[in-house]
């Protein structure tokens, strides 16, 4: 696989964010904790750039990577945790999973981190809606900046869990409407998961939905169901964690075109 053309496309599109880091050729080459993306959901949804922005076989050369984002021409999902990718896509009506670097993504957004820390999840944070609430003073409380992107994530069972898997009838999805109707939507109940997501205030409809400060995937422990999610109830038990290393060098890949 050529992946010259990608390199150098990275290296001419990037910018720095509230860091001091500098710029490199590879796009595994940040502080570990710290949160980089490519492409931008906005464009990929409204204008039909949907073409691979990265390549996971790139990103994965470095070990202990969490990502999310959908495969390129929106055609599924992406989830990695810890290195182990887990694509979603729809076949023949039904929903599959598979393990395979070798896919590009139309946007994505990730992290490295071999270590992460436990924070009190109150009983009171049920839903995704009160997680994106609680997240800045979890951050907070755990030495982070909230105001610059974060990394998380949620081990535990759910009562419930929504979530989709696009699933286009062409490769490429020239309208928000063409979008909408892509989503495969479905649930599971009563299953332990891990969710990895990305928290912002400031890129909505770039690495987060235009609704949401919260981007967030899941698979099941037997790694049978995986996809975007759309909100969640959880059970007892379930524990957030965060990078123990949280740079503030957070930085886009591509947004100094």
């Amino acid at each position: 696989m050529n992946t010259q053309p990608t390199a150098l496309f990275l290296l001419t599109s990037m910018v720095l964010l509230g860091g001091c880091s500098s710029a490199t050729h590879e796009p595994s080459a940040i502080a570990e904790g710290a949160v980089a993306w490519a492409g931008e959901q906005h464009k990929a949804v409204h204008d039909g750039d949907v073409g691979a922005k990265v390549r996971l076989s790139d990103l994965a050369r470095r070990p202990h990577l969490y990502a999310v984002g959908p495969l390129e021409g929106l055609t599924g999902e992406i989830t990695v945790l810890d290195g182990q990718p887990t694509i979603s896509t729809i076949e023949r009506g039904a929903f599959r999973t598979a393990s395979s670097l070798d896919h590009g993504a139309a946007f994505f957004v990730w992290t490295y981190s071999a270590n992460w820390k436990p924070v009190p999840l109150p009983g009171s944070v049920r839903t995704l809606e009160d997680l994106a609430a609680y997240l800045p003073d979890a951050a907070r409380a755990a030495g982070l900046d909230a105001r610059v992107p974060l990394a998380f994530r949620v081990d535990g069972k759910v009562e419930s869990l929504h979530y989709h898997v696009l699933s286009p009838p062409a490769h490429t999805l020239p309208t928000f409407e063409d979008h909408e109707k892509a989503k495969v939507h479905s649930s599971v109940a009563a299953r332990t998961v891990r969710m990895v997501g990305f928290y912002s205030t400031e890129h909505r409809g770039v690495f987060t939905p235009g609704t949401s400060d919260v981007h967030a995937h899941f698979v099941t422990d037997d790694g049978r169901f995986a996809g975007h999610v759309e909100e969640f109830e959880l059970a007892t038990g379930a524990v957030l964690l965060f990078p123990t290393s949280s740079a503030s060098a957070n930085r886009s890949e591509d947004s100094k075109r």
